[in-house]
């Protein structure tokens, strides 16, 4: 059976094409580039839409959207593109997907389709619908998703921010938002931005763990790795989960301070006085900053024995 990976071009969407290349299946890669990922069956589409897409399928293929308007400040400038890439689009597939019979439909949502409060540990229930326009057009598509009576498998995961590379890749993309910023021709110009990226952010870190020993504040954060969230959409399919959510993120939060210790190899001290100094400057983006975000992927580990091997920590280190 085939794999067929819509938004190949994407940061996830290239990932898992080479990933599942590497593990020896066939893979049909679909995106507006002429070029896909190395060894994957590249199919270029000028238009999304449902009937040019569609007409790609074949029975029994296992197809996985990846694509959409990852952004929130796009989706925020443009809500009606963000509505029919994020939403329209993927629910129009799924019909066609499932009048063709094929195997399973994956899509790839994103832990901002539902608000949660600070400091709760959030799992796939939590929460209420987002509003926001990027976060509402993935909710809303996870409803009609659901929504629709169709036959083959459909499971929805939501990773929370993904950092780093696949095996074999030269490069390391970093900690980025959630489905699939550009990657540019086959991927490379997006790891080599990621990898500039994250460089750029480890300097920071070691410059600022330097010059001083204490830091303000600030909230909790979940990330996945790239390598641990494909291996987690290989267990969805295997496992040949159905009308399942799943959230996908390493069992560590990570705020201002830990990232510092994970650079510098000594955890700074949290300044309550510059904390009340930079509230007082910085107003609401400051009070945004010290929120927390931590989301549990317990049920993916429960049901599917997922267990993350790569950590932010760690990738900070360049280990």
């Amino acid at each position: 059976m085939r794999w067929v990976i819509i938004g190949s071009s994407g940061y996830i969407g290239g990932a898992l094409c080479r990933h599942l290349q590497i593990l020896g299946e066939p893979v049909i890669s679909v995106s507006r580039r002429e070029i896909g990922p190395r060894g994957c069956t590249h199919i270029k589409i000028n238009q999304f839409t449902a009937e040019a897409i569609g007409a790609l399928f074949r029975p029994g293929d296992r197809v996985v959207y990846a694509a959409g308007v990852a952004s929130a400040a796009e989706c925020a400038k443009h809500p009606e593109k963000a509505s029919w890439l994020n939403c329209d689009l993927p629910v129009a597939l799924l019909r066609r997907a499932d009048d063709t019979r094929v195997a399973s439909f994956l899509y790839f949502s994103s832990v901002k389709a539902r608000n949660i409060a600070s400091g709760v540990l959030a799992d796939e229930t939590s929460g209420e619908p987002a509003t926001d326009a990027y976060g509402a057009s993935k909710w809303q598509a996870e409803s009609a998703l659901f929504a629709e009576n169709i036959s083959c498998r459909l499971n929805v995961i939501r990773p929370a921010a993904v950092f780093g590379g696949i095996a074999g890749d030269r490069e390391q993309v970093a900690a980025g938002g959630s489905s699939s910023g550009q990657a540019g021709q086959a991927g490379q110009a997006g790891r080599e931005a990621g990898t500039r990226k994250t460089h750029k952010l480890k300097r920071a870190l070691s410059a600022y763990s330097r010059v001083l020993r204490f830091v303000p504040s600030t909230g909790y954060r979940s990330v996945v790795s790239l390598q641990d969230l494909l291996q987690a959409v290989v267990l969805i399919e295997r496992h040949q989960c159905d009308r399942e959510r799943f959230i996908a993120a390493e069992p560590r939060y990570y705020d201002m301070a830990g990232m510092i210790e994970a650079v510098a190899g000594r955890r700074p001290r949290i300044s309550r006085s510059f904390s009340r100094l930079l509230s007082i400057g910085l107003g609401s983006r400051y009070r945004r900053l010290q929120q927390s975000e931590m989301y549990s992927a317990r049920r993916l580990r429960r049901l599917l024995n997922w267990n993350p091997t790569q950590f932010y920590a760690d990738f900070l280190r360049g280990n």
